[in-house]
């Protein structure tokens, strides 16, 4: 069975703390792969800069 994608004028996005253990990036995609809009907006904490820098994966970045 195909999911159709849902179409919306804005869509909220907040605190995806992208980097930590509780970051959710599976449901995440599937979200965006069947939620289309017009805007989308990135509020809060999308990055956890302190998880990442705890895994040393910002050293490598320059």
């Amino acid at each position: 069975m195909s999911m159709s994608i849902q179409h919306y004028r804005t869509i909220w996005i907040s605190d995806l703390h992208i980097g930590s253990t509780q970051c959710q990036a599976d449901v995440l995609l599937d979200f965006l792969k069947y939620n289309d809009s017009d805007k989308l907006y990135l509020v809060g904490d999308i990055i956890d800069f302190w998880s990442l820098s705890k895994k040393n994966v910002l050293a490598n970045v320059s």
